[in-house]
């Protein structure tokens, strides 16, 4: 049971299975969105964001070392340790990773997040853009206003239209219609219907995502090995909850579903 829509860069319905006006919260889906900021904030440029960094922003990783290394090199570019990130910790999913800890007594930091890329790119934003780092995660900080409002545009909706919740790493989620997601992925894959800054920084996320699909979630697993295969044509991400996202760069359509049982 479930739900998918289909729609183009302008906003038109091109095909959908259930309800495509029912509305779910992006969770992850939204991580390329988000990244978005940490190229017009001119976060990337300042920092020397690498195409592994820049491709982490935007990821659900599994926590690998390697995961690990490259959030550590973006928090050392900002002068900052781990502890500076507010999402949290869970278990690991990465094994190598998880067993390694455990033969040396460590439980996981930050850093093993699926979400700490993420986190990473809005402390860089932060500061390319001089706001505080204390409280980015909260719905009121500007950076968070400002992620709103990139969520708004590529979805083709007021941003009162909007609907925020709480994700699970403590940052706003979106609330949208699955067609509108659909929406939101077309223009992500193209470019089309967007101002030409945001047009101009979809073409960077694509070109980091496709040249380190695997800093996505990991080798092996479904998305980065979607991303690997159709490189230069698709650009997709999961979201929790059984919501996954995917956008075609030669069509400018986007692909948005739900299962309903998560």
């Amino acid at each position: 049971y479930g739900s998918a829509a289909v729609a183009d860069a302008e906003g038109r319905l091109r095909a959908a299975l259930g309800d495509p006006d029912r509305r779910y919260y992006l969770r992850s889906s939204s991580k390329p969105l988000q990244a978005i900021l940490v190229i017009t904030s001119g976060a990337a440029d300042q920092f020397a964001f690498t195409t592994e960094e820049l491709a982490i922003t935007c990821a659900s990783h599994h926590g690998t070392a390697r995961h690990v290394e490259v959030v550590l090199g973006i928090l050392d570019k900002l002068g900052l340790g781990p502890e500076a990130l507010q999402c949290g910790t869970h278990a690991v999913s990465d094994a190598e990773e998880r067993e390694r800890l455990a033969r040396e007594g460590l439980g996981p930091s930050p850093l093993h997040n699926n979400c700490s890329g993420k986190h990473a790119g809005m402390l860089a934003a932060c500061q390319a853009l001089g706001l505080p780092i204390d409280d980015y995660i909260k719905p009121t900080h500007p950076l968070q206003k400002a992620h709103l409002a990139n969520v708004a545009l590529f979805c083709s909706l007021p941003e009162a239209e909007v609907v925020i919740g709480v994700d699970g790493c403590g940052v706003p989620t979106f609330g949208v219609p699955l067609r509108a997601a659909a929406t939101a992925y077309a223009r992500l894959a193209s470019g089309v219907g967007l101002p030409e800054e945001a047009a101009a920084a979809t073409r960077r996320v694509r070109e980091a995502v496709w040249q380190a699909p695997h800093m996505i979630s990991a080798p092996g697993a479904f998305n980065s090995e979607l991303l690997a295969t159709c490189r230069g044509r698709l650009i997709a991400k999961g979201g929790a909850e059984g919501l996954f996202c995917a956008g075609e760069t030669a069509s400018a359509e986007g692909l948005a579903m739900k299962t309903e049982d998560g």
